[in-house]
């Protein structure tokens, strides 16, 4: 459930409750409660330690913009994309 609650950029739920489960007739309905707190936005992204690569090349490869919801799964893709590329002289070339 928590992961749910961070995807959606609220890093700290506010409150989550116990599961409620009600069975009736052979069917089970399972209730949680979830307060989830404050949003979380992405302020700024940077980029550093790309001595040879121009930022211009780097740019394109983060999805990440500037107020988008803080989420670990984004954050890790944009991360894992731009590693996907390799280096070759001082241009970046898609695998």
């Amino acid at each position: 459930m928590t992961f749910l609650v961070r995807a959606r950029g609220h890093i700290s739920p506010a409150e989550v409750d116990e599961p409620k489960v009600s069975i009736e007739q052979n069917t089970a309905s399972i209730t949680i409660s979830v307060k989830e707190g404050p949003r979380t936005l992405l302020h700024s992204i940077e980029v550093s330690g790309a001595v040879s690569i121009p930022l211009e090349e780097i740019q394109p490869l983060i999805s990440l913009k500037q107020g988008d919801p803080y989420n670990e799964v984004d954050i890790a893709d944009t991360g894992q994309g731009s590693q996907t590329s390799i280096m070759k002289g001082d241009s970046l070339m898609p695998w």
